[in-house]
């Protein structure tokens, strides 16, 4: 009753005055504090189970290998894997042996979640996912496309989970085309409507392999336009900042302009890059934001004598804008004007 409640610590102690303990109570236990991400209290259940000599079963080591994944802690883990061995539990058992599997695959070590999964009787989805996503999160790409068509070639049917992993390794890749072919068939099955989630893993793919274009018409067409979705776009995934910020001048979209700016600020990433420092001004005019555009241009480090003809371009087309927006204001116009001749003498 306390676990189905959430109250774990009623229902530990209660478990503390039991005389009496078996298995069924300490899953129950275990799997409590596993839904609520308890992961020490997971670990110390089991210890306390193992002290007091009751016999695990694959619930229990399925609870706790999950466990061993959320912490990472490999050592742990195969430690359990031993455990289960000698006790002569069924690795092949669908549950347990995915548990495994995803155990090693979040800790890194391909090499035997691969080996698990080839012990599998049957392999499902959430097998299927979890070793590639644990390619995809070491950055094989191709290893985890490769993955994803054995699996097809099974017959498995990839959902929301296994999109989101392999949209990730087709970033990590640039593989552009596969990508929107997962785009296509997520469309198709009208995935997008309520899954922030594999949105945010759409917009990371285009992005990564620097389209742009579609980064935005994911963006516009999500049903819900997600702040943190947003900013983890403009902030994260575009391959350069001044690319970045040309996208926010695209969109008009100074408030995720003025976050970028800060992070560049942090970064220390204006003091040589003349690049940058145009596109961040550039950004600034484009939105209309003169002020801001004002203060960015006045705050330019750039003292150099030397500047080489791709720079001068930049601040030339920056002048230029500046000149379109500015107009009316001729205190921003002749800042402008100075520094960008400063600049290019």
């Amino acid at each position: 009753m306390y676990v189905k409640c959430g109250e774990m610590a009623k229902a530990q102690q209660a478990l503390n005055e039991l005389s009496v303990f078996d298995v069924v109570i300490y899953n129950a236990i275990l799997t409590g504090y596993a839904k609520q991400g308890q992961a020490e209290q997971v670990l110390e259940c089991y210890e306390q189970m193992c002290h007091d000599g009751t016999r695990p079963n694959g619930i229990t080591f399925s609870n706790v290998l999950k466990t061993c994944a959320i912490l990472g802690d490999i050592g742990k883990g195969e430690q359990i894997h031993k455990e289960i061995v000698r006790l002569g539990l069924p690795q092949n058992d669908l549950v347990l042996g995915t548990a495994l599997l995803d155990m090693y695959a979040k800790c890194g070590a391909l090499p035997q979640a691969r080996r698990v999964l080839e012990q599998l009787p049957a392999r499902d989805v959430v097998a299927w996912s979890s070793i590639i996503a644990g390619y995809a999160q070491k950055g094989l790409g191709e290893q985890a496309l490769k993955c994803f068509k054995q699996m097809e070639d099974e017959g498995a049917s990839p959902d929301a989970v296994t999109y989101t992993c392999i949209l990730k390794a087709c970033g990590s890749i640039g593989a552009i085309k596969k990508g929107k072919e997962i785009h296509d068939r997520i469309e198709s099955h009208r995935m997008l409507q309520d899954n922030t989630i594999l949105g945010s893993a759409l917009v990371d793919m285009y992005a990564k392999c620097g389209d742009l274009v579609r980064v935005q018409g994911v963006l516009e067409g999500l049903p819900v336009q997600d702040e943190v979705l947003l900013q983890c776009t403009y902030l994260r995934l575009c391959p350069t900042r001044p690319r970045l910020l040309k996208a926010c001048s695209s969109m008009g979209s100074v408030e995720n302009g003025v976050k970028i700016h800060d992070e560049i600020e942090k970064e220390g990433l204006l003091a040589k890059n003349i690049v940058l420092g145009t596109a961040l001004v550039d950004m600034y005019a484009k939105c209309g934001a003169l002020v801001k555009a004002r203060e960015a241009l006045d705050g330019l480090p750039f003292q150099s004598t030397f500047v080489c003809p791709q720079c001068l371009q930049s601040f030339r087309a920056c002048r230029r804008r500046l000149h379109a927006f500015c107009k009316h204001d001729q205190k921003i116009w002749h800042r402008a004007r100075h520094r960008a001749l400063d600049l290019c003498h």
